[in-house]
């Protein structure tokens, strides 16, 4: 927290502090780290998902679906990573245990899916 404090505004300590949090289990630590940067840092797509992965863990399925409605692009997934679709998975299943699920279809949004699949022939 102190390398963040002293430089606040160097968004790869932010990463590493938020996803320290979260591991931790303090997603509502990570929240108030989030919520206390800049305009610029909160439109960074890791920055917001991993504030939407925080809401989620605090139970706040609205904040997360809006940020995934809005839209993750996380300019340095590599193929494979599962990061964004693990995310979009978590979330139905606790819209679907709080009430009605947003989007019946259950899809998953192909810009949330980095898996990798044989080309069919």
């Amino acid at each position: 927290m102190q390398a963040n404090d002293l430089a606040p505004d160097h968004l790869p300590l932010t990463h590493e502090l938020v996803g320290i949090l979260l591991r931790a289990g303090r997603a509502d630590l990570a929240l108030e780290r989030i919520d206390s940067c800049s305009g610029d840092q909160r439109a960074d797509g890791r920055l917001r998902m991993l504030e939407a992965r925080a809401a989620l863990e605090t139970g706040d399925t609205t904040r997360c679906g809006r940020i995934l409605d809005d839209g993750l692009d996380v300019p340095n997934l590599r193929e494979g990573d599962t990061s964004l679709s693990d995310l979009w998975n978590a979330w139905r299943r606790a819209t679907a245990e709080s009430g009605p699920v947003p989007d019946p279809s259950g899809t998953l949004p192909h810009r949330y899916d980095f898996v990798m699949r044989p080309e069919s022939s």
